[in-house]
């Protein structure tokens, strides 16, 4: 009787313990990474856009995600093992060139493209451990408005055109010691304002690029060193016909992140004592990541004046920034098997360096406007820090995921009485079906 009562007791206690580091990875969702801080060493099936090859592992499945903060959401759904194919709605842009071009040149906040309306991503496997994949990623936005006058040849057409179209493809493979996964993407943007039907301001298709890979390492059991390099190029330019200006610019950015990858605890047994029997617990733990992030980025360009009756002027900038150093950590683990937590941290430390000049693309208004075309050369440091925290909750193929707001843990408790900005920031439900 004893005997069996330590017996109970030792199982009583270890269940706890391993069921704390237990981590359900059959869902992820972009709740899931924001929550993480967009760890890259967290697989998930947010990496469809990024590495499309993966999509065979995260197939059979629906998500639905919500941004309360900004009143939208979109969705998703990908089918297939063998041949996979996604498709998706109104997802959060990874790349939105058309708002830097607002950002940089202070243009109507209608031309930024925040979101894709439509992607369509399809895989295929190569061979054992290996796939390819490839997507293509659409937007468009169309605002007009017509004053009508006595005359109706003299009516005047205003409003806004935009539109991207992003292509994407990857390889993945995995081997006995090595997962390995490769992406890039191709970007075409345009956009078009116009004001009186006369255009405003209008901007080509100039190809942004990016290329990407990750990888895992194994160098001991339960301990990978991962690694991820980005190489990535945007372009933007903009004509501004009504007086003859032109600016083209263009921002290079190359990063590397490397660091280890731990699987805490795998699978374990309680043996009873004089008993051949034994209990199965959890058979996957908690995993945390870390790694350095060392990086450089250069923003750089013209613009052209040519306004009627003066001489051309040109001016140039260029603004270079240097990352060291900096680091990155994740951790996600459960409080049971249908609860988990997780968290993400970033810090980043910059040397910057800028040069000459980067003027506006309009005209002065009168005389007196301050002009910005002096000459200028800058020197400094700055430091940048984000952090993401978020549960998730899963019952018979359902996951619920959710980040948090910042007030949250700065603010105190407001969201107790639905005040703005709440509770979640981000939030997604998915289904996995067999």
């Amino acid at each position: 009787m004893m005997g069996n009562l330590s017996r109970y007791i030792r199982i009583f206690l270890s269940v706890p313990v391993c069921m704390l580091l237990f981590v359900t990875l059959s869902h992820a969702t972009p709740a899931r990474m924001d929550g993480l801080n967009n760890s890259p060493f967290f697989r998930d099936d947010t990496d469809v856009f990024a590495y499309p090859g993966v999509l065979t592992q995260h197939s059979n499945k629906l998500i639905l995600n919500a941004d309360p903060s900004q009143t939208t959401g979109s969705a998703g759904v990908l089918f297939g093992k063998r041949l996979g194919l996604g498709v998706f709605f109104n997802r959060a842009a990874t790349n939105n060139d058309l708002g830097e071009v607002v950002r940089l040149f202070d243009l109507a906040p209608s031309i930024g493209q925040a979101r894709r309306l439509v992607d369509v991503v399809g895989s295929f496997r190569l061979g054992k451990g290996q796939a390819f994949g490839v997507g293509l990623g659409f937007s468009s936005t169309l605002s007009s408005a017509t004053n009508a006058t006595t005359d109706t040849r003299s009516n005047r057409t205003s409003g806004v055109t935009a539109s991207v179209f992003e292509l994407y493809f990857g390889y993945s493979m995995k081997q006995r010691n090595l997962r390995l996964d490769i992406g890039g993407e191709v970007t075409f943007n345009t956009f078009s304002v116009v004001r009186s039907s006369e255009i405003q301001y209008e901007g080509s298709l100039v190809p942004s690029f990016s290329l990407k890979g990750r990888g895992f390492l194994l160098l001991r059991e339960r301990v990978d060193l991962a690694f991820e390099l980005i190489a990535a190029r945007r372009s933007y330019q903009v004509n501004v016909p009504v007086h003859s200006s032109v600016a083209d610019y263009s921002r290079l950015n190359v990063q590397a992140m490397v660091g280890p990858a731990f699987q805490i605890l795998r699978a374990a047994d309680v043996q009873k004592d004089g008993d051949k029997k034994a209990v199965q617990l959890p058979p996957l733990a908690a995993r945390f990541v870390g790694g350095v992030l060392i990086g450089y980025e250069v923003v750089g360009g013209a613009t052209s004046f040519g306004p009627s009756g003066l001489g051309e002027a040109r001016f140039e900038q260029s603004v270079g920034a240097f990352l060291f150093p900096g680091f990155h950590a994740a951790l996600e683990a459960s409080l049971g098997k249908h609860f988990s937590v997780r968290m993400g941290v970033t810090a980043r430390y910059f040397f910057t360096n800028a040069s000459g000049v980067f003027p506006r693309l309009r005209e002065p208004i009168n005389s007196s406007e301050p002009s910005n075309t002096d000459p200028a050369e800058t020197a400094s440091t700055q430091q940048t820090y984000s952090w993401g925290a978020g549960l998730t909750f899963s019952l018979a193929g359902f996951s619920f995921d959710a980040s948090f707001e910042a007030p949250f843990f700065t603010d105190g408790p407001n969201f107790l009485g639905g005040k703005s900005p709440g509770l979640f920031a981000t939030a997604s439900l998915s289904y996995v079906w067999k």
